[in-house]
């Protein structure tokens, strides 16, 4: 597990059966005060925001489902995988459907990865109507959808160009581990 995996969890079950995400990551922080106690308030927090004002756009029940779906996405050209889980998906009895992947970097989500993560989510989920993909930067309270960031045609591009630059990342802190065993 990550660092962000206990939060989305409760994120995704507070949606789910009615946990209360603030006593959760309340309980969360107190677990470990030193790693999680500026962080995940914040998460918390936007959350709630993003969460409570799309709530009040619809006035009708929702289900929310939580790790509904999972897929990998090969990168053939590099010999790649990315696995694509921990979705939340939402839907209404009137045919209102979001597939929503939770992105929970400290760091904003710029338009340009949006439109390659939503790209990916394209691509990796092909029987969602790209309409009811998202990318929701948990942190702002921000979703991006098609509308927000419509693509370029260069998308794959960009993804296998950050590919590369995380491979040789790797790849220079492998050899930097190496010399100082040896």
């Amino acid at each position: 597990m990550d660092f962000y995996s206990p939060f989305w969890a409760d994120a995704k079950q507070s949606l789910v059966s009615g946990l209360d995400l603030r006593k959760a990551t309340a309980a969360r922080v107190k677990e470990n005060p030193i790693s999680r106690s500026r962080l995940y308030p914040a998460l918390c927090e936007g959350f709630l925001s993003w969460w409570n004002e799309k709530r009040r756009w619809r006035n009708e029940p929702f289900q929310a489902i939580s790790n509904s779906r999972k897929a990998r996405f090969n990168i053939l050209e590099l010999g790649g995988l990315l696995k694509i889980n921990r979705i939340l998906e939402i839907t209404a009895d009137d045919g209102f459907r979001r597939v929503i992947y939770g992105y929970l970097r400290q760091e904003p989500l710029n338009l340009e990865s949006a439109r390659v993560g939503l790209w990916i989510l394209k691509e990796a989920f092909p029987d969602v109507d790209q309409e009811n993909l998202r990318i929701l930067d948990v942190m702002r309270g921000q979703s991006y959808g098609f509308l927000d960031c419509p693509l370029e045609s260069t998308e794959k591009e960009i993804m296998l160009q950050r590919y590369k630059e995380l491979l040789s990342e790797w790849d220079n802190l492998r050899e930097e581990r190496r010399d100082r065993l040896f």
